[in-house]
């Protein structure tokens, strides 16, 4: 008998739902996203905008009816919440209003389990991954984890969760030039961890750069999922991106005007890598923390 579950990403930059279907395996039937950058300008106030916090409860309605119509049980949903949620003082304001509407309580994930839960969703990609590196990039952190995989316990070498994302950079470099961020803040990453791999790539921010990248005009992720991009060919296309105005950007990928505030940002991060951090392929793939979330829920790959 089929088995229906879903999770709720309440990320930084946006949330996002993902409704998967077990049989003998887990096959995503639904997926519904929206930007609300619920992690804008919390470095300085430590407390959600008001704006983005009403955008993700009427993120969350919206999520509701689909969950319905799915017939998706409250005991089968998880609700995860990250980096902008581990920073707001006012969160649990945010988790009593999600429990109202989805009667779920939200876990509160490390930047360490969610890099986990990451990479453990690229099972959907393939089964037969044994062991990755993987980039979370998201809207107030970037996950980075290396790892090899014991059924769906993943066991990392490296993980560490930097606190950086498309939103928070943005708004660091209003004060400071965004090379000296990217600097500080990923110094410590190890110079060889991408050197000689294909390095997983996800989040909103990634999988809309590798649609602009294929010239198209919305985010296909059948094309999307598993595509392999060389170092030399992204970095030309990402030099394009950086000298486009927001209009010329917008009337060519129509797909990226709800990210136009921080697309440069999710470029500028990979960009730096391909410098300074030896990355020489990136394979970008929309699964990512809400599907190893309902593969650890459920136990199986």
């Amino acid at each position: 008998m089929k088995k229906t579950l879903a999770c709720i990403d309440i990320g930084s930059n946006s949330v996002v739902l993902s409704i998967c279907e077990l049989d003998k395996l887990i096959c995503e039937i639904f997926h519904d996203s929206y930007v609300t950058q619920l992690g804008k300008n919390l470095k300085i106030k430590k407390i959600f905008d008001k704006e983005s916090f009403d955008k993700t409860i009427d993120s969350l309605m919206t999520f509701k009816k689909a969950l319905e119509k799915y017939s998706v049980m409250p005991s089968n949903i998880r609700v995860v919440a990250t980096e902008a949620c581990r920073n707001a003082v006012n969160r649990q304001e945010l988790f009593d209003q999600i429990y109202e509407i989805l009667n779920v309580h939200v876990e509160l994930v490390s930047g360490e389990e969610e890099a986990r839960l990451c990479l453990l969703g690229q099972k959907l990609l393939s089964k037969d991954i044994s062991e990755a590196v993987l980039v979370d990039i998201g809207g107030s952190s970037t996950e980075v984890i290396d790892a090899k995989f014991k059924g769906v316990v993943v066991e990392p070498s490296y993980v560490k969760s930097f606190k950086l994302g498309v939103v928070k950079l943005r708004d660091c470099a209003k004060g400071e030039h965004p090379d000296l961020v990217l600097e500080n803040e990923f110094k410590d990453l190890p110079d060889s961890i991408f050197k000689g791999k294909k390095v997983f790539f996800s989040a909103g921010s990634m999988t809309t750069l590798a649609s602009m990248m294929l010239q198209d005009q919305e985010v296909d992720l059948e094309k999307i999922n598993g595509l392999c991009l060389e170092r030399d060919f992204i970095k030309g296309e990402i030099e394009k991106i950086l000298m486009m105005d927001d209009n010329e950007l917008v009337t060519l990928f129509p797909q990226v005007e709800s990210r136009i505030q921080t697309i440069r940002y999710g470029a500028m991060i990979l960009n730096y890598f391909f410098q300074f951090k030896n990355l020489d392929e990136v394979v970008f793939t929309s699964f990512g923390l809400r599907h190893g979330a309902i593969i650890q829920k459920c136990g199986v790959l």
